[in-house]
């Protein structure tokens, strides 16, 4: 093995080892802050969807003493501007994601229908819904995320299966029978 080598080798090594140190640490900051948040606008009291600049916090490397945190967009900038993003805090905690509002809030409840438990809320497919005032059921990923948080706090929830049960007697009632069931 020649002198260069002997030198080239290690140095590469070391560069990779570096940058799978950073990529493991670009990913790590990306799927902590990723995606849209619903937050509480401390200016207003409405809630707000907002995003966090995830090149900023990749960059100046979020969680090592970084300087802090700002976002990327919120709903509520497009009426009143841009403003000093005091809600960056909340929007960086893990529980005003989407997903954990909707976790939080449905866990354990019973389904407005078969009174079943919600043990668990899927995320991939299975949603669990929520009862409208007009009758009808909607599937958590389709509530708009402003209104995300009030609707899971004031509307019933509705079980996968019930919900699909209830959209296809209200999109298909000429192929429904119902027969009322009585105890024996």
């Amino acid at each position: 093995m020649s002198a260069e080598m002997i030198v080239i080798v290690p140095v590469a090594a070391l560069a990779c080892a570096w940058a799978a140190w950073e990529a493991t640490r670009a990913l790590r900051i990306a799927r902590g802050l990723r995606g849209a948040r619903v937050v509480t606008c401390p200016e207003t009291g409405y809630p707000a969807v907002v995003a966090i600049d995830l090149r900023h916090a990749i960059r100046s490397g979020h969680g090592e003493a970084a300087p802090p945190l700002r976002l990327r967009a919120c709903s509520r900038w497009t009426d009143r501007g841009r403003c000093d993003e005091p809600c960056i805090c909340e929007a960086a905690a893990p529980n005003s994601t989407p997903r954990a509002i909707v976790e939080g809030a449905l866990t354990g409840k019973a389904c407005v229908f078969c009174r079943k438990p919600i043990e668990r809320v899927a995320f991939l497919d299975h949603y669990p819904a929520l009862l409208q005032s007009d009758g009808t059921t909607i599937a958590w990923p389709e509530v708009p995320l402003e209104g995300l948080l009030h609707r899971v706090i004031t509307q019933p929830p509705v079980c996968w299966d019930c919900h699909v049960t209830e959209t296809f007697r209200r999109r298909y009632p000429e192929l429904v029978t119902d027969r009322p069931w009585t105890r024996a």
